[in-house]
C-alpha cells in the first residue's frame, strides 16, 4: 500500500539534542538557553530547572545515533540547524534590500557584497560540524531533510527576559521585529548555499505557530515559552512576520537551490472536533479553530490571499508575494482538541477547549472517551491524524509526517500507538492523501523544552552520566515495520485495538 519508496525515519532538533557530551557542544546563544537557565523562571515553575548540557549529545555522538538508526532499516533523516551556531553574532551589518508595503516583506535581494560580510560574521567550524554530520547520514544512504528554524532564536534576535520585563517594549523582540524576516533570510541563503551539495528536502520553520501563540497567546503559567508574556498584538504580529519569514526564506533558497529544488514547511497540526456533534454553534465553534490553527497559514501560501484577522472575519487582501511558497507539507501530529462554543462575554476567540480531550487530559490516565493519555496528558487519538491528512491533501502537495511520537518513559503504550498511527498514514494513502513518509519523534530521549527531561519521546534511552545508549521494546516493534514497508494482518489488528478505521 505505501510508496516502495517510501520515507521511514526519524527528526531531531539541534537544541534538544545537540549538547550533554562535550563543552564544545554547549552553545549558551539562543533564547531558549537563557530562558531555561534564568533563575526566576526556575523559581516559579516556568520551566523545569533542568539543563540541556545533560542532554543525549548528539553534536559528539552522531555516528553511534545515526548507526542505532541505520540498523532499524530507516532511510530518512530530519536534522535541524541552529541559527545561533551559524551566526553567533548579528548580521545585521550584511547588506540586503528589503521591499516592505503595508507591514509585507516583499522582497529580499543580498547582494554580493552582502554575501562577503555573512561569509566573514558565520561561524565557519559550526557549520562544517554539521556538513560532517549529514555526510555521514549521505553516507550510510539516508535522505535528508533539513530544516533552518526549530523554535530557538540567537540572543542578539531575541533577548526573551529583556522582552517580557519590558512588556514587549525592548529588545531584541524576536518575531515581534519585521526586521527579524530580513536577518532569516541572510541565515537562510548562506545555510543553503553551504549546504545545498548534501541536502535533499528543506525546510523553513519547525510549527512556526507554535512560536507566537505559546510564546505571546497563554497569560504566564508553569512550563511557558519564552518570552512568557500575553499580548494579542504579540501573538498577530509574530504570526504575520513569521509568515513572511517562510515566504521569503522560500524564495531565497529557491534561489540559491534552484528551481527543481523542494523548500517545504513543517507545521503542527491537530484534529479539531465539535464538543457536541448536534450543536450548531459548537461546529461553528470547531471550525474556526481549525481555520485558526491549521489552514490560515495554508491558504494564505497557497492562494496569496492574507486574512488579517486570522479568523475570516474580514475580506483577505490580495499579496502575490505570497502565494505558493511550499512545495511539500511536513505535518507533525499528536492528537486532537475538542471545542465548543465560547460562553465567556467579550472572550476573543468563538472557542473554548473542553478538558479531558486531547492535549487537555491528566497524565498517565484515561481521556474522558476512554482512551490512554501520554505522561505529557496527551490523548492517542490516531484517527486525528488520518483526517488532518485527507484534509491537508486540499492543497496538492505531498506530504511527510514529520512528527508523531509520545511521551512514555516505560514503553507502556508506544508499541500501540505505533500500530495505530501507523495503520492511520495508510488508511489516509488509501483515502487518496499523497503521504511520502513517517518520520518519528523521536530516535532519542531528549530536552522537551520547558518540561526539561521529564517527558520521554525516544524509543531509545540513554544513560545520563555515561550516554550509554539503550532501545526500548519499541525500536525492536518500529524496525519490524520499517522492514515490511507498513503494518502486516497481525499488526493491523492490533492497531485497531485502539483505532478505528472509516
Amino acid at each position: 500500500m505505501l510508496r516502495r519508496d517510501f520515507m521511514w525515519g526519524f527528526s531531531e532538533a539541534g537544541f534538544q539534542f545537540e549538547m550533554g557530551y562535550s563543552d564544545a557542544a554547549i552553545d549558551k546563544g539562543t533564547d531558549w538557553y537563557v530562558w531555561v537557565t534564568d533563575p526566576f523562571n526556575i523559581m516559579n515553575r516556568v520551566v523545569s530547572g533542568d539543563r540541556p548540557e545533560d542532554g543525549p549529545g548528539y553534536w559528539d555522538l552522531f555516528k553511534q545515533d545515526h548507526q542505532l538508526i541505520a540498523e532499524l532499516g530507516a532511510n530518512t533523516m530530519r536534522i535541524g540547524v541552529e541559527w545561533s551556531r551559524i551566526f553567533p553574532k548579528p548580521t545585521h551589518e550584511a547588506k540586503a534590500k528589503a521591499t516592505i508595503e503595508n507591514g509585507i516583506v516583499k522582497d529580499v535581494e543580498i547582494p554580493a557584497e552582502g554575501e562577503r560580510e555573512l561569509e566573514r560574521l558565520a561561524n565557519m567550524d559550526a557549520l562544517n560540524h554539521y556538513r560532517e554530520m549529514i555526510r555521514d547520514m549521505k553516507d550510510r544512504g539516508f535522505r535528508v531533510i533539513v530544516n533552518l528554524n526549530h523554535f530557538t532564536l540567537p540572543i542578539w534576535v531575541h533577548d526573551p527576559l529583556r522582552a517580557r520585563a519590558s512588556a514587549l517594549r525592548e529588545g531584541p523582540l524576536g518575531w515581534v521585529e519585521t526586521t527579524n524576516v530580513v536577518e532569516f533570510v541572510k541565515y537562510a541563503h548562506f545555510v543553503g548555499s553551504k549546504l545545498a551539495d548534501l541536502v535533499d528536502m528543506w525546510s523553513t520553520f519547525n510549527e512556526p505557530y507554535v512560536v507566537s501563540d505559546i510564546g505571546y497567546g497563554r497569560y504566564p503559567s508553569e512550563y511557558a515559552f519564552p518570552p512568557g508574556f500575553f499580548s494579542v498584538e504579540g501573538v498577530t504580529k509574530a504570526r504575520l512576520n513569521l509568515i513572511m519569514a517562510h515566504a521569503r526564506g522560500y524564495d531565497e533558497l529557491k534561489k540559491v537551490l534552484g528551481k527543481n529544488s523542494q523548500v517545504g514547511i513543517i507545521y503542527a497540526t491537530s484534529a479539531v472536533e465539535p464538543y457536541d456533534k448536534e450543536s450548531e454553534a459548537d461546529k461553528t465553534a470547531a471550525e474556526k479553530m481549525n481555520y485558526f490553527s491549521n489552514l490560515w497559514f495554508f491558504e494564505t501560501l497557497s492562494r496569496g490571499e492574507l486574512d488579517r484577522s486570522m479568523l475570516g472575519l474580514q475580506p483577505a487582501e490580495r499579496v502575490p508575494e505570497l502565494r505558493d511558497k511550499f512545495d511539500w507539507i511536513g505535518v507533525n501530529y499528536y492528537s486532537r482538541l475538542v471545542v465548543r462554543a465560547s460562553a465567556i462575554p467579550g472572550f476573543p476567540l468563538p472557542w473554548t477547549i473542553v478538558p479531558g480531550y486531547g492535549f487537555a487530559c491528566e497524565p498517565a490516565s484515561f481521556s474522558l472517551a476512554g482512551r490512554p493519555t501520554s505522561e505529557f496528558g496527551w490523548e492517542i487519538y490516531p484517527e486525528g491524524l488520518r483526517n488532518v491528512l485527507l484534509m491537508l491533501q486540499r492543497y496538492g502537495r505531498p506530504m511527510i509526517v514529520t512528527e508523531n511520537g509520545t511521551a512514555d518513559k516505560y514503553d507502556r503504550i508506544r508499541p500501540q500507538f505505533l500500530f495505530s498511527h501507523i495503520a492511520a498514514v495508510e488508511d489516509a494513502v488509501k483515502g487518496g492523501a499523497d503521504v511520502r513518509g513517517y518520520l518519528h519523534w523521536s530516535y532519542i530521549d531528549n530536552f522537551e523544552w520547558a518540561r526539561g527531561f521529564a517527558m520521554r519521546f525516544g524509543i531509545i534511552t540513554y544513560d545520563p552520566s555515561t550516554k550509554k545508549r539503550r532501545p526500548r521494546p519499541s525500536y525492536y516493534i518500529l524496525r519490524d515495520i520499517i522492514q515490511q514497508n507498513g503494518l502486516d494482518e497481525k499488526m493491523r489488528d492490533t492497531a485497531e485495538l485502539l483505532y478505528t478505521p472509516r
